[in-house]
């Protein structure tokens, strides 16, 4: 079924907690919306998509069970519902189209579109996603200063996805103004129609599109009207989202220091409590802007310092209190986890003797990440808040299994950052700096 009306009946079946029987729950939709699905990292969200609230109860256990109509017509899929202590009676169930969209994109065709990762495996990506950001053109001084007539509507983009605009050779830009989307006319505060009278937010239009589905925008650019028509699709995040789909638990210890990258289930883990308490309010204004941000380069990681763990190797430096964001490793700008491995490997190859005075290690192979040079005897980590820690390369190596022996943690770095590291060595065997 489609969108159902509002006031319409809808059931909603299950097995709740409360019992052990199925459990039929009736209530009316309440409103259609377009809302962001996520919660603690909302900024980080791929777009708004549709939402259907309904007032039947929708408890623990739930969530992806279907919501029928009084025919007997799937309309939804329950996902979530509002405690009572803020509402009542505040349920959510995800648009049957929605869940047409993900069933499409994982088919097993066999072919390109399927998402056939070629071993099997059958992965889901992402909606299509917003590839830009905007602002309300309901100020009159914007307006004169774009030079939009006075019986004209829409949204002017203030930054559009980096990543996109190379993918397509004439794209969104910043000051272009944004006035209908696939024929549907904007309003100066991105609502469009959905069904009559019924007003919302216009990112429906782009995320609750089938993979391969394009978009036509018509903007005014400089006075001019164009009309731009892109195939848009799922964005690498500056951020990444979701373990087991743009990213993996990394980590990696260099003299108890613990180093991890910048991803939304490191501030999603626990309660909003246990994050305070960890620190990371230090650098709150650095992840929130990242996070609203597009990436601007492939392979771009922020590494954080999240702890000190305890040894003789960093005693001294007590920044237990907050995180901090490394920026260079003797002297190197640091790129990403990989890059950092490298950085460190080659200085303990240097320190342990093997590797020559031409950047070779110890099976030949040239290294022009991070050629031998005079600081490998010492690691320099120089944070984004200008602080910094010294530690002796040796007296890290010399320590290490202690310290991973002490606090229970099985490897000094995960496997998925030495995969990557390794990844960039070319036919040649040259181990290059990852992009």
């Amino acid at each position: 079924a489609g969108l159902p009306l509002l006031q319409s009946a809808v059931n909603v079946v299950g097995y709740p907690t409360g019992g052990r029987t199925i459990c039929v729950t009736e209530g009316v939709v309440s409103r259609i919306d377009c809302r962001n699905y996520r919660i603690k990292t909302a900024a980080a969200a791929p777009g708004n998509l549709l939402v259907i609230q309904i007032d039947a109860a929708i408890n623990a256990g739930n969530s992806g069970g279907p919501c029928f109509d009084q025919a007997g017509r799937v309309v939804g899929v329950a996902f979530q519902g509002l405690d009572g202590t803020d509402a009542q009676n505040v349920g959510y169930i995800i648009p049957t189209n929605i869940a047409r969209n993900f069933l499409h994109a994982i088919e097993c065709e066999g072919d390109q579109t399927s998402g056939n990762s070629g071993d099997g495996q059958y992965k889901y990506e992402g909606v299509q996603e917003i590839p830009f950001r905007w602002a309300p053109l309901q100020n009159k001084s914007l307006r004169k200063f774009l030079n939009i007539p006075k019986d004209g509507s829409g949204v002017v983009v203030t930054s559009a996805s980096p990543i996109a605009q190379k993918l397509h050779s004439d794209f969104l830009k910043e000051n272009d103004v944004i006035t209908h989307i696939d024929g549907k006319s904007l309003g100066d505060d991105y609502t469009v129609s959905l069904r009559g009278d019924e007003l919302m937010n216009a990112d429906f239009l782009i995320t609750g599109k089938r993979k391969g589905q394009p978009t036509v925008f018509d903007i005014i650019r400089d006075t001019n009207p164009l009309k731009i028509e892109a195939t848009l699709g799922p964005l690498q995040s500056n951020v990444p989202r979701e373990h087991n789909h743009d990213c993996t638990p990394e980590w990696l210890v260099i003299g108890g220091l613990l180093f991890v990258p910048l991803t939304c289930p490191l501030l999603s883990y626990g309660s909003n409590d246990d994050l305070e308490e960890s620190g990371y309010l230090k650098i709150y204004d650095f992840i929130d802007e990242q996070l609203a941000k597009f990436r601007e380069e492939e392979g771009k990681e922020y590494i954080i310092l999240i702890d000190i763990l305890t040894c003789d190797t960093n005693f001294g430096y007590d920044f237990k209190s907050s995180w901090r964001i490394l920026q260079s490793l003797n002297g190197e700008n640091v790129k990403n986890m990989a890059h950092l491995y490298n950085i460190y490997r080659n200085a303990c190859l240097a320190v342990s003797g093997e590797r020559g005075a031409e950047g070779k290690d110890a099976g030949g192979i040239a290294d022009v990440s991070n050629p031998p040079i005079a600081t490998d005897e010492f690691l320099i980590f120089k944070f984004k808040d200008k602080s910094r820690i010294v530690l002796e390369t040796a007296d890290c190596m010399a320590n290490e299994n202690d310290v991973l022996k002490q606090h229970g943690i099985p490897t000094a770095v995960s496997m998925g950052t030495v995969e990557k590291a390794e990844k960039k060595k070319n036919d040649q065997g040259v181990l290059e700096v990852l992009d």
